[in-house]
């Protein structure tokens, strides 16, 4: 069985050069590479282990785990295509600048019917690979573009209904693609081979296709928009999530100094703390109020609002208001030290 290779890469040499330095003056990049036998004739690939761990969560946890790939970095996959993953082994050299032995980018591209991408986006689906996964719908948009409204087969729309779950973007561009493409006639003859879900979607798409994917104007070409059926990137979502993580904190702190303002008193409270005092006249001999205000302490035990008290106080004795004053004092009893706080007065 083969062994894993290291090589020395240097984007301007063969990958397996041993040059000791490049052309910045550094030695090259030791880069591991991994072998995939691919299909039951087992067709050998080697692709870089670190790339292939970035892109694919699937290849992260073979090659990084604990299974028998990750000692080994050698795989089976017999059940795939081995077009299908030359497509890949070419696009993740490309993302990290490893020349790719083989068909040349345009040849391999050209060389990929409508129903060879629909089975390459499947194998990215499965291998959890985002970017690749766009990078094929692209190829997807741009070969039937190619195809000038050539309508695509049956066995195609079924391979695609039969190995995709509901909302697949890859559902939702072969819907649009008939709905806006395609002519009626290729519907009529081949309705009964189609796949139910694709008929039931297809009908929606009819219904609503002046509103979504396509300019409406007279005058445009009418091109469906490459965006509107790419999948999230790994890289999307966590600037999505922290976009959102700050809008919180935003309305967290908004909520925050919103809430302080109306709690806020007629007594200013953002000073320095100090002894607060009441000095009124005439009022009975104990009060007690629980109502919401600034809260003072009055021994021995009970406790009165500021408020309160400058009410009670001018009823009793119009001419001698309530007064924040230096002493404390209230028909012989003392007021406790009392210190400000963000609900009010407290003792």
């Amino acid at each position: 069985m083969s062994h894993p290779r290291r090589a020395r890469y240097d984007s301007n040499a063969n990958p397996l050069s041993s040059s000791p330095l490049n052309k910045e003056g550094k030695p090259p990049e030791i880069m591991d590479f991994a072998t995939v036998y691919v299909g039951p004739s087992r067709v050998v690939f080697s692709i870089p282990v670190e790339a292939a761990s970035t892109h694919s969560p699937f290849f992260l946890n073979a090659f990084q785990g604990k299974f028998r790939e990750g000692k080994t970095k050698v795989m089976e996959m017999v059940h795939d295509e081995p077009q299908t993953f030359r497509c890949f082994a070419q696009w993740i050299c490309g993302q990290v600048g490893v020349p790719f032995v083989g068909d040349s980018e345009s040849e391999m591209e050209g060389a990929l019917k409508m129903y060879d991408l629909a089975i390459t986006w499947i194998f990215a689906d499965r291998i959890r690979a985002a970017g690749f996964q766009n990078y094929v719908m692209d190829l997807i948009l741009e070969r039937y573009r190619d195809y000038h409204g050539t309508n695509i087969s049956v066995e195609t729309f079924n391979h695609v209904y039969q190995n995709t779950l509901a909302g697949s973007q890859l559902r939702h561009v072969f819907v649009d693609l008939a709905a806006h493409k395609m002519s009626p006639s290729w519907y009529n003859i081949h309705k009964g081979d189609l796949e139910v879900e694709f008929l039931e979607e297809l009908c929606l798409a009819q219904m609503t296709k002046d509103r979504y994917s396509v300019d409406a104007r007279p005058s445009a070409e009418n091109k469906l928009h490459n965006f509107m059926y790419h999948v999230e990137t790994d890289e999307a979502v966590k600037e999505q999530e922290a976009a959102e993580a700050a809008r919180e904190k935003a309305r967290q702190k908004e909520q925050a100094t919103r809430e302080q303002m109306e709690n806020r008193h007629v007594l200013d409270v953002k000073h320095t703390p100090h002894e607060y005092s009441v000095t009124v006249t005439d009022l009975p001999p104990l009060l007690s109020f629980e109502e919401r205000g600034l809260f003072v302490k009055i021994k021995p035990h009970a406790f009165i609002t500021i408020n309160n008290l400058i009410q009670a106080s001018q009823q009793s004795d119009r001419n001698s208001p309530a007064k924040v004053a230096g002493s404390v004092r209230l028909v012989g009893l003392t007021f406790a030290a009392a210190r400000p706080s963000a609900h009010g007065l407290l003792a």
